[in-house]
Order: C-alpha cells, then sequence, then structure tokens
C-alpha cells in the first residue's frame, strides 16, 4: 500500500475543496493509505466535518497563520512528512505548492492548477500582485513532478505560457449519486417544495458572486431585457464579496431572485430550465458540470475551459461573446429553442461518459502509480 498525503491550505467551502474532499473520499483505499494536512485555522465556513467523516483518512493540520506559515510552515510541514514518510504528496493552490515545493523528500511531487493562474490572481488580487503570485506559482509548479490542469485548456495554457512541461489534463469530475436528472413529475414536486413560481421557466446560476464569475452581468440583461425574459425567473445561488451588490441590482425586479450559499444546490438544479454563467475565467467549473449532470441547457461565455465542455457534444448548449449584453440575448434565445430532450440527453451521457467522479480518480490514480514506478 502506498502513502498519500494531501496538502491545501484549509476547507474553506468552495470549488478546490470540493475537489480535494472527492479526492479524498474516492480514491481506492486497498491501493493508498490517505493523509490530509492543511496550513491554516479552518474558516467559519469550512468543510471540516465532512473531512473527518471519511473513513481511514488522517485529517492533520499545521495551525499556522499566512505570516505563520511564512516562516514555519516548510520546517513544520518537513517534520510531519519525515514521520509519515509518504510515497506521493498532492498540493493544491498556491500556498501548499509553495510549501511542496521546499519539500525535500523522494516522495513524487503532485500539484493541480484549479484555474488560469494570470488571469484569476490578477482578478482577486489586483493587476501587479496578481502577477508576482502568478510568477511564484509558477516556480513552484516547476519544481513539481507532475501537474494537473482541471482541463485540458489549463494544461495547455500552462505549457505554452510559463513551460510548465510536466502538466497533463484531468476535468474535475462531479458526484453523479448528487447530481442527476429527475423526471417531470418530480421536478413538479421539487418546484412546490423551493416555492418555485408555477408556469415560469427557470434559469439557475451557481456559484461563488464574485468578479471573475460576473454575476452581475447576468442580472443588468435581466433588468434590460425586462420585456423579453419576462416569462423567465433568474435564480443565483452562491455568497462572496458580491453579494449585496447583487441584492442592490436586482431590487424592483420581479423575476431575479439572489438565493445566498444553498446546500441543496442540486434540487434547485433538477427543478430548473436552464443554466447560465457569465465567467470570465474558469479552470473548469464545477458548477457548470453539475448543471450539466443534471440534464440543464446551458449558456456560457466563450472562454477555453467552456468551451472545451462544449465541444464533447455542441447539443449541451451555446457559447456567447464574454462580456456582451447582445451576444447574450442572441444565444439566449437560441438555448430556449432547442430540442430539450436532445439537449438534455447529450449532457447527462456526456458528465456520465467524461466528468464522473470515477473517472476523475481513474485518471489520478493511473498517474500516481504510473509515476512513483
Amino acid at each position: 500500500m502506498k502513502k498519500i498525503l494531501f496538502i491545501t491550505s484549509t476547507f474553506e467551502k468552495g470549488g478546490m475543496t470540493n475537489v480535494v474532499y472527492d479526492l479524498v473520499k474516492n480514491i481506492d483505499k486497498s491501493l493508498f493509505d490517505v493523509y490530509v494536512l492543511t496550513l491554516s485555522p479552518e474558516p467559519q465556513k469550512s468543510r471540516l466535518a465532512d473531512f473527518e467523516k471519511i473513513q481511514s483518512v488522517k485529517v492533520l493540520s499545521l495551525g499556522l497563520s499566512r505570516v505563520s506559515g511564512i516562516l514555519k510552515g516548510r520546517l513544520k510541514a518537513q517534520k510531519i512528512i519525515g514521520e509519515i514518510k509518504p510515497d506521493i504528496i498532492h498540493s493544491h493552490g498556491m500556498r501548499a505548492d509553495g510549501v511542496l515545493a521546499q519539500i525535500k523528500t523522494n516522495a513524487l511531487k503532485v500539484a493541480t492548477i484549479h484555474s488560469f493562474l494570470e488571469e484569476d490572481y490578477s482578478m482577486t488580487y489586483g493587476k501587479l500582485k496578481g502577477k508576482l503570485m502568478c510568477a511564484a506559482d509558477v516556480f513552484y509548479l516547476k519544481k513539481m513532478s507532475v501537474c494537473v490542469g482541471v482541463s485540458q485548456s489549463v494544461a495547455n495554457y500552462v505549457k505554452a505560457k510559463f513551460g510548465v512541461k510536466n502538466a497533463v489534463g484531468i476535468p474535475n469530475g462531479i458526484d453523479a449519486k448528487r447530481f442527476f436528472p429527475v423526471s417531470e413529475e418530480e421536478k413538479e414536486i421539487l418546484r412546490e417544495k423551493l416555492f418555485l413560481p408555477k408556469g415560469k421557466k427557470i434559469v439557475l446560476s451557481t456559484g461563488l458572486l464574485s468578479g471573475s464569475k460576473n454575476p452581475l452581468f447576468l442580472i443588468k440583461q435581466w433588468v434590460l431585457a425586462t420585456e423579453f425574459l419576462s416569462e423567465y425567473h433568474l435564480y443565483i445561488l452562491g455568497a462572496g464579496k458580491l453579494y449585496d451588490e447583487c441584492v442592490e441590482a436586482a431590487k424592483g425586479s420581479d423575476n431575479i431572485h439572489i438565493l445566498g450559499r444553498k446546500d441543496n444546490v442540486e434540487e434547485y438544479l433538477q427543478a430548473g430550465d436552464f443554466y447560465v454563467s457569465a465567467s470570465k475565467s474558469e479552470g473548469i467549473s464545477l458548477s457548470i458540470l453539475e448543471a450539466a449532470a443534471c440534464g440543464l441547457p446551458l449558456l456560457l461565455t466563450d472562454i477555453a475551459a467552456f468551451k472545451e465542455v462544449l465541444s464533447y457534444n455542441e447539443n449541451m448548449g451555446r457559447c456567447y461573446s464574454e462580456g456582451n449584453g447582445n451576444s447574450f440575448i442572441e444565444k439566449f434565445m437560441e438555448l430556449v429553442n432547442i430540442d430539450k430532450e436532445i439537449s438534455r440527453n447529450a449532457a447527462i451521457e456526456t458528465m456520465r461518459k467524461n466528468f464522473c467522479i470515477e473517472k476523475m480518480i481513474e485518471r489520478y490514480q493511473e498517474i500516481y502509480l504510473k509515476k512513483i514506478k
């Protein structure tokens, strides 16, 4: 049995933590003895309890602040790694990448790249700081045995732009036991349970409310095209820095609903009719994969990761020019007139074959076992 140690900053709720959780929970425990190490104390919205419930997994933490982590993180992590003696160490996120890059070990070093680095860091931290952070992360990634992009687009990007030659693509996977389509009868029951309006079309958008996700763009389109979109109710699920702005922008619109974070996202997706995104940058979005797994036609921006997803089957939805309102309305009109059954089946089948957790785990395990041989 091989020992594998996953390293991440914290278990803060979000896409990266969800990917780590899926890996830790579903990896073959007959092949791997699993450890997880976090660098800092847990934030208020954490999935620590979920990780602690996974059988046969040891959860550890350095419990360091960001500043203390810079000063003491490497030495403390080195001590723990010396005690565990893992065969594989797998980092997620820049801070974890930085720690792993500095560790002296014979273990296989694996890092997952969750985004288009320069775009993501610049949108989150500003251009100057973002550029510096990107340069630092690229420096760390070049010290890994192998880097895994959460989409082939991400892997191609870090290879071409930064010369990270050891990058491969493994698409994120979604939990088909949680995200799956329901019958029309079940859909109606869910709509009543969730108090969704009868006789209206439900359009969903889920995920972090941040500048890179651009939820304000969607609200603006609904406000500007009130007459055209009157029968379509936009439901935005998620929390983040832009939550208050979204609520304010949606004031006075009866068909825009800002619901905040929901733990039953799957029920809204199963009850919905369409899914829309305005993201400016994504490595690959679990949110759109979850929507597709529930059978929803997708309207996505024309960023590389989204075009990659739709390239598996164009019947799953449409792409529009990112940030362009006219393009959005044009493609939305196309979307609502497509054959729903064909789109639904295309989405469900594509997710089952290419974006399920089982396929993701299989691909990661193949890399782990092949490289350490």
